[in-house]
């Protein structure tokens, strides 16, 4: 397992997803879709739902 930290991780993905254009281009990598640049890209928070669950 990876001791690397978290933090910069965190903040690496957050980066990364931020910005819909970015967050289709690695969907459709991971994936193997070729979604369009005209697809709408919504992007969702859900700390609140996963913290909600721990406590």
């Amino acid at each position: 397992m990876s001791t690397g930290n978290n933090e910069y991780k965190d903040g690496l993905m957050r980066a990364i997803f931020k910005n819909p254009d970015r967050a289709l281009r690695l969907y459709n990598a991971v994936t193997g879709k070729n979604l369009s640049i005209d697809t709408i890209v919504e992007i969702k928070n859900i700390e609140p739902v996963f913290l909600s669950k721990l406590t």
